[in-house]
């Protein structure tokens, strides 16, 4: 009876959309890792310039990440810097106000901290939560911040790249096989009657493998 009134409460606050989301919604996300093993030639570039931000860019960073955040339907993220995270910046060339490219490098990654194995020594971070503003889109950008995000891994020790797309999402998934990531297969979290599901497919199998619903850590660095 608990748990039906929990429900009723959800129901009555939030409709019925929100309860059936709550109860069993999964999403699917394919997984790509790279290898990196040597560092790239920098690009010095004439619309905008890439660099890794510091403390002194969290209020500009914080601006934009909750406009990336609203269009993912992911309220209340931390755009905050924090120890061992890198967040790559392009700004336009001439103007460092106007952001043209975010995205993240960290080892705190939920996804990541499911997938990547601890076993191994190979140290290892996430690329995520690329954003480019819908007005500067087609201009490659999230292709050369992806590049400059790769180098500043490099340079912080970091061997293994991993990165997650929606599966519907065919644009990252195009980009993250044009720079060169392989497809290690599908991940699949989400709830079911209201319990937390995380399970992996393995690229060439058929086969959903249960992992952790809440991520491991310990993962190398």
């Amino acid at each position: 009876m608990h748990i039906v009134g929990k429900a009723w409460a959800y129901y009555q606050e939030f409709g019925m959309r929100q309860l059936m989301r709550r109860i069993q919604h999964c999403e699917t996300f394919a997984v790509f890792t790279k290898t990196l093993v040597t560092k790239q030639a920098e690009q010095v570039y004439p619309d905008v310039d890439f660099r890794v931000a510091v403390a002194a860019d969290e209020r500009l960073l914080k601006g934009h990440t909750l406009l990336w955040e609203e269009s993912q339907g992911l309220p209340g993220a931390s755009s905050r810097l924090k120890a061992g995270d890198l967040a790559v910046l392009g700004v336009a060339s001439g103007d460092p106000t106007e952001v043209l490219y975010i995205s993240w490098v960290t080892r705190e990654d939920k996804l990541f901290c499911m997938c990547a194995d601890s076993s191994e020594s190979v140290p290892q971070a996430c690329s995520r939560r690329i954003w480019v503003p819908a007005q500067h889109r087609r201009r490659r950008l999230a292709e050369r911040g992806l590049l400059f995000a790769e180098n500043a891994a490099f340079d912080a020790g970091v061997r293994r790249l991993w990165a997650f797309a929606l599966r519907d999402n065919e644009a990252s998934i195009r980009l993250h096989e044009k720079l060169g990531y392989r497809q290690t297969g599908f991940l699949r979290i989400g709830r079911r009657l209201g319990k937390r599901i995380a399970q992996m497919q393995r690229s060439g199998t058929r086969h959903w493998q249960d992992l952790r619903a809440e991520p491991a850590r310990g993962v190398p660095q």
